[in-house]
Protein backbone atom coordinates (compact mmCIF):
# COMPACT_ATOMS: atom_id res chain seq x y z
CA UNK A 1 0.00 0.00 0.00
CA UNK A 2 1.27 3.48 -0.86
CA UNK A 3 2.45 5.66 2.01
CA UNK A 4 -0.02 8.50 1.82
CA UNK A 5 1.68 11.26 3.81
CA UNK A 6 5.16 12.70 3.33
CA UNK A 7 7.26 15.47 4.81
CA UNK A 8 7.99 18.44 2.59
CA UNK A 9 10.26 21.42 3.32
CA UNK A 10 8.55 24.76 2.78
CA UNK A 11 10.34 26.79 0.12
CA UNK A 12 9.55 30.20 1.62
CA UNK A 13 10.64 29.69 5.23
CA UNK A 14 12.39 27.33 7.65
CA UNK A 15 9.28 25.24 8.36
CA UNK A 16 7.93 21.92 7.15
CA UNK A 17 4.55 20.54 6.03
CA UNK A 18 2.88 17.14 5.95
CA UNK A 19 1.61 16.59 2.41
CA UNK A 20 -1.03 14.15 1.17
CA UNK A 21 0.68 12.51 -1.83
CA UNK A 22 -2.70 11.66 -3.39
CA UNK A 23 -3.81 15.29 -3.57
CA UNK A 24 -0.57 17.29 -3.31
CA UNK A 25 -2.19 19.45 -0.63
CA UNK A 26 -1.13 19.88 3.00
CA UNK A 27 -2.63 17.18 5.19
CA UNK A 28 -5.37 18.03 7.63
CA UNK A 29 -5.60 16.67 11.17
CA UNK A 30 -8.70 17.43 13.24
CA UNK A 31 -9.47 20.48 11.11
CA UNK A 32 -5.93 21.91 11.19
CA UNK A 33 -3.71 22.01 8.10
CA UNK A 34 -0.28 20.59 8.92
CA UNK A 35 1.97 23.27 7.52
CA UNK A 36 4.59 25.55 9.07
CA UNK A 37 5.68 22.87 11.57
CA UNK A 38 9.03 22.42 13.27
CA UNK A 39 11.10 19.38 12.20
CA UNK A 40 10.26 17.28 15.28
CA UNK A 41 6.54 18.10 14.98
CA UNK A 42 6.34 17.20 11.30
CA UNK A 43 8.10 13.85 11.82
CA UNK A 44 5.69 12.95 14.60
CA UNK A 45 2.59 13.95 12.63
CA UNK A 46 3.58 12.12 9.44
CA UNK A 47 4.07 8.96 11.52
CA UNK A 48 0.67 9.36 13.22
CA UNK A 49 -1.13 9.90 9.93
CA UNK A 50 0.59 7.06 8.07
CA UNK A 51 -0.11 4.58 10.88
CA UNK A 52 -3.81 5.47 10.95
CA UNK A 53 -4.30 5.80 7.18
CA UNK A 54 -4.62 2.09 6.21
CA UNK A 55 -7.38 1.65 8.78
CA UNK A 56 -9.13 4.77 7.48
CA UNK A 57 -8.89 3.66 3.86
CA UNK A 58 -10.20 0.20 4.73
CA UNK A 59 -13.40 1.68 6.20
CA UNK A 60 -14.10 4.20 3.43
CA UNK A 61 -16.63 3.33 0.76
CA UNK A 62 -15.50 4.24 -2.76
CA UNK A 63 -17.50 7.09 -4.25
CA UNK A 64 -17.96 5.18 -7.50
CA UNK A 65 -18.13 1.43 -7.77
CA UNK A 66 -17.61 0.15 -11.31
CA UNK A 67 -20.46 -2.00 -12.54
CA UNK A 68 -19.66 -4.86 -14.84
CA UNK A 69 -23.04 -6.52 -15.09
CA UNK A 70 -24.81 -6.39 -18.45
CA UNK A 71 -21.92 -4.67 -20.27
CA UNK A 72 -22.71 -6.41 -23.56
CA UNK A 73 -26.33 -5.30 -23.32
CA UNK A 74 -25.28 -1.62 -23.07
CA UNK A 75 -22.90 -1.83 -26.03
CA UNK A 76 -25.96 -2.20 -28.24
CA UNK A 77 -27.02 1.33 -27.23
CA UNK A 78 -24.03 2.96 -28.98
CA UNK A 79 -24.48 3.95 -32.59
CA UNK A 80 -22.24 2.22 -35.11
CA UNK A 81 -19.63 4.35 -36.85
Amino acid sequence: MTTRYQVRKNTTDQYWSVVDVFTGWPAEYHGVFLEALEADEVDRMVDVLNVSDPATRATETPALTPRRDNCAEHLMDFPSV
